[in-house]
């Protein structure tokens, strides 16, 4: 009976574990280019525009950035939806903001927003963020981390499968070439598939049982 149980709480314990399997952190930096740190970004947000290639969640988005003395103590996120009209983008609707207060200063690292959204592929997305503690990313308090784009062949990239990130000037409204390095990470699946070295496991699991109750029932019949 103990024997039984075990193999039950075993079976639990794996598929409890698939079910909870930690979201995915997507990093959007550039494959191959060498970041740039300028402490001068002023106060416009900092945005990063992308394509969806396939339909996925989020929950939560971050920027890299060092908060220097007196930088940024909080952050927000806002999340557009970029229509294109002839091959232009412009911002079409709002979506959702979301916010980070309290922010430990750990250098130059990246400091992420809990958010969650839906992007629905075939479609255009921008993440803008922005200091909110002071009100906007001021000169020599923030020093950001970015890539330039000096190249057409630079952009777009596409970043795991999800999405194609595109610089200032590819079909987006922003005017300049250069990018910051955000990344995001996407919700956990609740309908993971397991891996093949746990469907082993379930296979002898299965066979523990059959195995067991084909005993008690020999020795029940003898």
């Amino acid at each position: 009976m103990a024997r039984s149980a075990s193999i039950v709480m075993s079976f639990a314990v794996l598929f409890a574990g698939a079910a909870a399997r930690a979201g995915v952190i997507v990093d959007l930096g550039h494959p191959t280019k060498t970041p740039i740190f300028g402490d001068h970004p002023g106060s416009m947000s900092r945005s990063v525009v992308f394509d969806a290639l396939t339909t996925f969640d989020i929950s939560a988005a971050g920027i890299r950035f060092d908060p220097l003395v007196g930088g940024a103590s909080a952050i927000g996120v806002s999340i557009y939806d970029v229509a294109l009209t002839g091959g232009v983008g412009t911002r079409d609707t709002f979506l959702q903001a979301g916010q980070s207060y309290g922010i430990v200063d750990t250098g130059m690292a990246f400091y992420d927003i809990p958010i969650s959204q839906r992007f629905d592929a075939g479609k255009r997305y921008e993440l803008a963020f922005s200091s909110l503690a002071p009100s906007n990313w001021g000169k020599r308090i923030n020093k950001m981390e970015y890539y330039s784009f000096t190249h057409p062949s630079d952009s777009p990239y596409t970043v795991g499968g999800l999405v194609s990130v595109l610089d200032g000037r590819m079909g987006s409204f922003l005017t300049n070439d250069w990018v910051n390095h955000v990344r995001f990470e996407t919700q956990a699946s609740q309908t993971a598939v397991p891996e093949p070295s746990s469907l082993v496991l379930v296979g002898l699991g299965a066979a523990g049982l059959f195995a067991n109750g084909w005993r008690r029932k020999r020795s029940m019949t003898e």
